[in-house]
Order: structure tokens, then C-alpha cells, then sequence
């Protein structure tokens, strides 16, 4: 989660005008019935043997998504996005599995963001036990829906800590991977995919007027009793979204403070993400 963290008490928000009049997204919905577009085999999957258009199953209409494979090991199939996906808030899909995978058979969806960070999310298991969900079931179509939202707890960072926020602008690989530990051959299918749950997009503002606003921010203080000379800090999470969070025609955030004297000092504020340090085997600075 990304946080502001500045000196003092926030009074003003300014914010572009027109934000709520920008025209939301309309629902993307892969139902398959024309061409799959920029959907292929998973490169990193060494099972992965085909992924076509099929009418052997649907959930609706006539085709669907078929990904064939074999395991052990895993097969799958990877998406290219062409825009932005910032302004969905929810991942939906159909999906069956054929009758007779192995029993542990397993299902992760995975998504890399603008920097190819990896995410992944297992529908099939708890994200918090790990144990299964009961979605799956062989033989049927069943549907899964997962949180996009900046918030979401679905999806886990892999090979990096760095937090889902704002991991949907404009992604660079989207997917589906199927895994067991035993031999087996077959093909899963797949229908309506659905990006759906809007939020306000992000894009150019054109015209830009300040407004106050109360949001009732809540800060957290870094201490309770200051020493002299030492560093005060408050500091809360950002639930809204900002075309560009560092432009003060877009977002601003002023303290005020008043001392024993009753002299007023004005203080900005900034916009912060936690994140580490360190170096990698090459030699070169990693944040």
C-alpha cells in the first residue's frame, strides 16, 4: 500500500476538475466467439502443447478458450495486454476442467505489472492456509471472480516484496498455469473472461481547479512526545487514485503548524512508498 508521509497536519486537497465527469470503461469480455486475439501458449511452461479456439465446450455461445497440455510439471497460457487495466476492479472466468486430472491438480493465475514484477493467485487454495477452496470440480463449468482492487488480498508478490497497488496499469503479460505432480494429458477451457468493477481511469487531466476537501485522513503520528530538534512525521494510506501523484496541479498536501508563539509554519507534504535496499551480485543498487 502506498502511503503519504509528511511533517505535519494535511488542510487542503486540490483535485482536477472533472473527475467524475470522465466517461468510465466499459466491461472486456473474452467470450471467444471470434478470434483469441493476443492469447498463446505459456513460454515458460514446458508441458504447454496448444492453446486454440474450440467448440468442443462452452459455457455460452458456441467456443471457448482450450488449453491443452501435459503434466507432471505445468502448461498454461499467457495473455499480452494492449491497454490499461487500472480501471477494473474484478477478474472473472469460467472454467472446466475435465473428469479425471490428478488429484492435485492446480490452477495459478499470474499477472506482471509495467515493471515485470510477478503476482500470482491460486483460486483453488486459501490465500491465507493454503488449504483448497472447494472451487474446484472436475467435469463442470464453475465460475472464479478475484479482487483487482488496489486493496486486494488475492494476489502474492513472487520473487519480490514489492505490494500489488497500482499493479494493474498497463500489466505486460496476464495468464493461466495448471499444475500436478502426475502423468496425465488433456485440455482445460476457458470462457468469458470478464475485467468488470470501474474505477475512475487514469489519463491527461485538461482542466485543473483546487478545491478543499475534508477526508477525514486519520494520520498516524511517528511519536507522541517530541524531543527538540528531532523529526515528526505523519503518515496514511492513499485509498484514491492520481494521474500523476508528484504534479501539485493534480494532488496537494499543506500542513500547518502553529508554535508557543503563535508563528505559522507551512509545511508540504509528499507522496511515499515503502520499500528496501540493497545491492544485487552485480553490483548494481536495488529498490
Amino acid at each position: 500500500m502506498r502511503a503519504v508521509q509528511f511533517g505535519l497536519i494535511i488542510t487542503l486537497i486540490c483535485l482536477p476538475l472533472g473527475l467524475c465527469a470522465q466517461a468510465w470503461a466499459s466491461d472486456i469480455v473474452w467470450d471467444f466467439e471470434a478470434d483469441t486475439g493476443d492469447w498463446q501458449v505459456s513460454a515458460i511452461d514446458p508441458g504447454s502443447l496448444a492453446v486454440t479456439r474450440s467448440t468442443q465446450q462452452a459455457r455460452e455461445g458456441s467456443w471457448s478458450l482450450r488449453i491443452s497440455g501435459k503434466l507432471p510439471g505445468g502448461f498454461g497460457a499467457a495473455y499480452i495486454p494492449w491497454r490499461d487495466w487500472a480501471v477494473f476492479t474484478r477478474l472473472s472466468f469460467d472454467i472446466y476442467i475435465p473428469a479425471g486430472v490428478p488429484q492435485d491438480f492446480d490452477l495459478q493465475v499470474y499477472l506482471k505489472d509495467r515493471h515485470y514484477y510477478w503476482y500470482q493467485t491460486s483460486p483453488y487454495r486459501d490465500p491465507q492456509s493454503g488449504k483448497p477452496t472447494g472451487l474446484k470440480r472436475p467435469g463442470q463449468w464453475t465460475r472464479v471472480s478475484l479482487d483487482l482492487g488496489d486493496e486486494s488480498h488475492d494476489w502474492q508478490p513472487a520473487g519480490h516484496r514489492k505490494a500489488w497497488y497500482d499493479a494493474t496499469y498497463r500489466p505486460r503479460e496476464f495468464g493461466f498455469r495448471f499444475f500436478g505432480s502426475k502423468a496425465w494429458e488433456g485440455a482445460v477451457y476457458l470462457d468469458n473472461i470478464t475485467l468488470s468493477g470501474h474505477e475512475l481511469p487514469l489519463g491527461p487531466r485538461t482542466t485543473i481547479r483546487p478545491s478543499a476537501i475534508n477526508y477525514g485522513l486519520n494520520p498516524q503520528p511517528n511519536r507522541v512526545a517530541l524531543p527538540q530538534y528531532e523529526k515528526f512525521e505523519l503518515t496514511w494510506p492513499v485509498a484514491r487514485r492520481y494521474s500523476n501523484p508528484y504534479d501539485p496541479k493534480v494532488v496537494a498536501v499543506t500542513g500547518h503548524f502553529q508554535d508557543a508563539a503563535g508563528q505559522t509554519i507551512t509545511v508540504p507534504g509528499f507522496y511515499y512508498q515503502a520499500y528496501e535496499r540493497h545491492r544485487s551480485a552485480e553490483g548494481y543498487e536495488r529498490l
